[in-house]
């Protein structure tokens, strides 16, 4: 019996996922309650920063801990981490309707011009 390879996922089709799993798991509920409810647009805009700079931050969490498990040596579980930034983005990008697949390949053009290091030292 010939074996089959699964199929691939694009980036889109990671982010509707991740963004999917996120809602089931109540990660978005905070914000969608207080979607339905009326508020000043201000108050609206405000609301969306604050769950946006959370999500970031949750982000730079699972950063922090890829690095930790590399100053413990850590391969495994450094790969699961990085694992988890992805999941985190992706799942960013679901809640707030960014297209990621076509934003990294305009920005991968972007950066094909670029100087090398980007004109910086590091």
């Amino acid at each position: 019996m010939k074996k089959t390879t699964p199929q691939k996922k694009t980036v889109s089709e990671y982010v509707e996922e991740c963004h999917k799993n996120a809602v089931e798991k109540g990660f978005w509920d905070f914000y969608l309650s207080a979607l339905c409810r009326p508020m000043p647009v201000e108050l609206r805009r405000r609301l969306n920063q604050y769950v946006i700079t959370t999500s970031i931050m949750l982000i730079v969490t699972e950063l922090s801990e890829a690095v930790e498990a590399l100053r413990k040596d850590d391969m495994s579980n450094f790969k699961e981490e990085l694992a988890d930034v992805a999941i985190r983005l992706f799942d960013l990008a679901g809640g707030l309707e960014i297209d990621l697949e076509n934003e990294i390949n305009k920005k991968m053009e972007i950066n094909k011009n670029r100087e090398k290091m980007h004109n910086k030292l590091f």
